[in-house]
């Protein structure tokens, strides 16, 4: 029998989740954090068992996986640019776009009064203006990530931001306490459901909690 730690896949139906240290996720950035939690977990990680007849597991589970994709979409940009706090900027701070690509079609909504939007084509590291006078900068993903990250760091302590954080925190707690609680389980335990549907909802939390982390680290 196999403990709840390393039932199955994590989906809508509760299934297994994880215990590890939320401290030792604290002092990395909020993408990083979300990673480490999943990757590093060790209830999480690939069997370490050498027997000959089991080959040893390599690369990540199919719940990791799981659990990647799921963080992975909330920083998909769905966003319509036009909707986009527009910031004072020039040639020299220009208006910060992420993307893998070389090039890129970015949206201006160039008089917030006027229903119209224009549409400009970015080339990585070259600061293109628009016809209304914004300025815009297409860099990769490695560079955006760390200015959103530089932007958490100058709002983090508001109070909105720091409840948000703490949030996090206590989700990442609760799921290290109800591991705890079922950590000897297996699936045919008494009472492991109701405990896999409490680990479902507060991975639902947690998840929650990131991505309005996630919109509050949104360049302007």
């Amino acid at each position: 029998m196999q403990p709840v730690g390393v039932i199955g896949a994590f989906g809508v139906c509760s299934r297994a989740w994880l215990r590890f240290s939320s401290s030792a996720c604290q002092n990395v950035g909020m993408k990083d954090r979300m990673k480490k939690f999943i990757l590093e977990n060790p209830h999480l990680a690939p069997s370490s068992q050498t027997s000959l007849n089991l080959p040893v597991a390599k690369g990540v589970t199919k719940m990791q996986q799981e659990l990647l994709d799921q963080i992975e979409v909330i920083d998909l940009d769905f966003k319509p640019s036009k909707i986009r706090r527009i910031r004072p900027n020039s040639k020299e701070n220009p208006l910060l776009v992420g993307s893998n690509l070389e090039r890129k079609v970015e949206t201006c909504l160039c008089y917030p009064d006027v229903h119209y939007v224009r549409s400009i084509v970015l080339y990585r590291d070259l600061p293109m203006r628009c016809q209304c006078g914004h300025w815009f900068k297409l860099i990769d993903m490695e560079r955006f990530e760390q200015e959103r990250e530089k932007r958490w760091a100058q709002i983090k302590d508001e109070p909105e931001n720091a409840k948000l954080l703490q949030d996090l925190t206590d989700s990442e707690n609760e799921l290290n306490r109800l591991m705890d609680q079922g950590k000897n389980l297996t699936k045919w335990s008494p009472g492991v459901n109701p405990l896999l549907e409490k680990m479902a909802a507060q991975w639902e939390k947690y998840k929650n909690s990131y991505v309005k982390i996630r919109h509050q680290m949104d360049l302007p």
